[in-house]
This record gives C-alpha cells, structure tokens and sequence, in this order.
C-alpha cells in the first residue's frame, strides 16, 4: 500500500497548478491525505471536479471542509479500488468529525480525520502550531492528548495498527531544523509541557516512520515562503508517518518528496508491506 501526505496550502491553488494532478500521475497513491485545504466541502469537491479525468474518475474524497474563510480543513483521497470491493460495498470506515475532531474553540477546525482502512486505524492531522512565544500551546497539549486518547481506546478494543499522519508542526529533534537547533518554543517550556508538547515523540509504541528507517538523513519537509528558505535549503521537517509498534513492522520505505513543488511542504511517503 502506497500511502503520501501532503500539506498543501490550499487545496484550489494546487489544482489550478496541475501540482496534484501530476503527483497522482506519477505515484498513483493508494491514499493521499491532504491538510491545509483553507476551503469549504463544497469548495474542494468543486476544485476535485476540475483535476483531469485520471484522479475524478479514480478516486474516492473524504472532505472535512473548514468553517472559518481561508483556515485548516483536511481531505483523504482514496484510490477506488482501496475504497471499494468487487460488490461496490466500502472498505473504508469513516468516523464522522464530531466524533474524533476536538471542539477546540467554539468552531470545529477541521483539522482532524480518522478512518479504518482494512484494520488500521489512520488519523490524517493537522496538528496545532505554537509559537516562539507559546501561543498556542495550551490548545497544542489538548490536541495531543485528544489524539493519544483515541490511540489508546483503539488498543483497548484488541488493535495494534495505527498510524498518525500528516503535518505535525512541530521538529523535536536534532537534524529536523535546518539549525540543527530543536524546535524554538520548546525552549520556553517548562519540562512537563515539553513532554506533553513532544509526545508522539517519547510515547514507548510510536515510531517516526522517516527517522527510524534514515536516522542520519537530513532532509526537510517545509520551506517558509516568507523568507524564500526553499531556496537556501533551511527549511525544517513538520510532516510525519508516525506508526505504532506493530504497524512499523509492515513499513518498506518513509521518506519526503521534496523536489514536488506547489505549497511551502512537501509531501511525505510512506509504502506498507501487505501482510494483513
């Protein structure tokens, strides 16, 4: 199973490049999790029924449109024959939003989605960004801890396969910074919120997919347009497959495309062996 991330900055705006068009073209992803939309349900089906007849025809969308103009929003793009068996019945359980999305404030953001997908459970995030002055991080903790609860009830009810994927916005660790420094909020954090901040990072059955299979490997999966860091190469690395124990035995390669362009990320890949 071939499986890529991507935040894109604006699900239209990759359209309209042909950016999605030509990463589909040449990965044929059997999933593609997509953060960042910045548009509506309606507005990203609109757009998807613009792409050429090779994604409209072979793909099946999970939108979770955002409700505030322009913020969040994620997307799964699933290939038909993932979605779908011989009998035209679904493969995919799809967790409605209000069960799995944190009312974070008094708006949904759309930046949570859960599916299972033969018997992985796949949370497609965008995660909460804190700032050099920690604003963000109580909101942050909450998103972390919302996220660890809903791993931990999926291995209460007897599974071991999950995955964690998607823009993390945050580079806990040395090499993930073009720096080479940790992630500058951190810095401010007294050690428990550091903890709670990092903790996909330090939970003993959660895998960084990319930096187990390339532990030295510096590459980076965000560039700021601000500052044209693309150019100069200091980005850092805000996107993660993050796999439990059990699931990490099944993943043959995680790495970043980072010569795709069309947004300020790359996407990420992530192949699994097929053994279930």
């Amino acid at each position: 199973m071939l499986i890529i991330s991507w935040n894109v900055n604006g699900f239209r705006s990759i359209v309209r490049k042909g950016a999605l068009a030509d990463l589909i073209s040449e990965y044929e992803p059997d999933l593609l999790f997509i953060q960042e939309t910045k548009c509506t349900e309606y507005e990203f089906l609109k757009a998807f029924r613009e792409c050429p007849d090779y994604v409209v025809d072979n793909y099946l969308c999970h939108v979770e449109g955002c409700t505030l103009p322009g913020r969040y929003g994620v997307a799964l793009l699933a290939k038909n024959s993932v979605a779908f068996d011989s009998n035209g019945d679904h493969l995919i359980q799809w967790f409605p939003a209000e069960d799995v999305d944190p009312k974070l404030t008094r708006y949904r953001e759309a930046r949570l989605q859960a599916f299972v997908i033969k018997d992985i459970l796949m949370l497609n995030t965008y995660s909460v960004r804190v700032t050099n002055e920690l604003e963000g991080l109580v909101k942050s903790i909450l998103y972390n801890e919302h996220i660890l609860d809903l791993l931990s009830m999926w291995k209460d009810i007897g599974n071991d396969k999950a995955l964690l994927i998607g823009d993390l916005n945050l580079t806990p660790k040395h090499g993930d910074q073009h720096e080479g420094k940790t992630t500058m909020p951190i810095l401010g954090m007294t050690p428990e919120e550091k903890d709670k901040f990092i903790a996909f990072f330090i939970h003993p059955d959660l895998h960084d997919t990319f930096r187990e299979l390339h532990p030295n490997l510096i590459k980076y999966s965000y560039w700021s347009y601000r500052t044209f860091a693309r150019s100069t190469g200091k980005g850092h690395r805000l996107d993660y497959a993050i796999a439990t124990t059990a699931l990490m035995k099944l993943v043959v390669e995680s790495n970043i495309l980072t010569y795709v362009e069309g947004s300020d990320h790359a996407p990420i890949i992530l192949e699994l062996r097929e053994e279930w």
